[in-house]
């Protein structure tokens, strides 16, 4: 069963402030029931858990995370609740829930833009665009609909960019390639030649095609690692420290010496 935390209680702990490592999302998993998929995925760079809702948020977050232009990504992010109660008051729909706890959007985003100014985003993720745009006959359309007003209209006013995520529409392919690749973040996981091969596409020092097809590891590991030479020429190409600690995880184990 999930614990409830409550509302008193995530203030006094700092839910919903901080940013990067330090930052508490308002809701975290173990908060909540529910029939979808839930995630708590160990971000690769900052190390930081990061609490996701639903499969699609999940999806949308390696997306986010992958995109270097991305400097933070707080989940769960919680939303002023008397400006969202003056928002639903002039929209003339109900606000969400008792009135004391906040409604939060999916993801606020810190990004650098093409000026190398840090700029935010905020996203809601929705599974697809039934939710919000089928018949408004539907209740449950029709309350989507207005609580979505209400969040459109905060970050409106709050001058942040805001967008909808329909996760039916991302490259599941995609995601399935960058999630692979950066379990291999840790230097500490290499120690053969497909583990490296999967940590140089995590830190991007290899550059392929993520999005069209599931990868080919042993072809990749052919291309770029197949012999001691290629293996030196990928070493030479990143800090010696690193280097220096991938060539003693891999010769430990193959006996060879590269």
């Amino acid at each position: 069963m999930p614990r409830r935390t409550s509302t008193k209680r995530k203030f006094q702990t700092g839910r919903g402030t901080g940013s990067g490592s330090n930052y508490k999302p308002w809701i975290k998993a173990r908060d909540i029931s529910s029939i979808g998929t839930k995630g708590i995925i160990k971000d690769w760079k900052d190390g930081r858990q990061r609490h996701l809702l639903s499969q699609n948020e999940v999806y949308f977050y390696y997306i986010l995370r992958w995109d270097d232009a991305v400097t933070d990504i707080r989940e769960q992010f919680p939303l002023n609740i008397e400006k969202t109660k003056l928002i639903a008051s002039k929209l003339g729909v109900k606000h969400p829930g008792n009135g004391y706890e906040p409604m939060t959007t999916d993801f606020l985003v810190d990004y650098i833009d093409d000026k190398g100014i840090v700029r935010q985003k905020a996203y809601s993720v929705k599974s697809n665009r039934s939710v919000i745009f089928g018949s408004l006959d539907n209740p449950q359309v029709a309350r989507a609909v207005e609580i979505q007003r209400i969040e459109m209209s905060y970050w409106k006013l709050n001058k942040i960019p805001f967008k909808i995520i329909f996760g039916d529409e991302l490259n599941k392919t995609f995601v399935s390639n960058i999630a692979t690749v950066t379990s291999f973040y840790d230097i500490k996981t290499v120690n053969t030649p497909q583990s490296f091969l999967l940590w140089l596409l995590a830190h991007k020092y290899i550059k392929v095609d993520m999005e069209s097809a599931s990868l080919d590891y042993p072809a990749l590991t052919e291309e770029y690692l197949s012999s001691p030479e290629k293996i030196a020429r990928q070493l030479s190409a990143i800090p010696q420290d690193e280097a220096y600690l991938i060539k003693m995880n891999m010769n430990k184990l193959t006996g060879d010496s590269f």
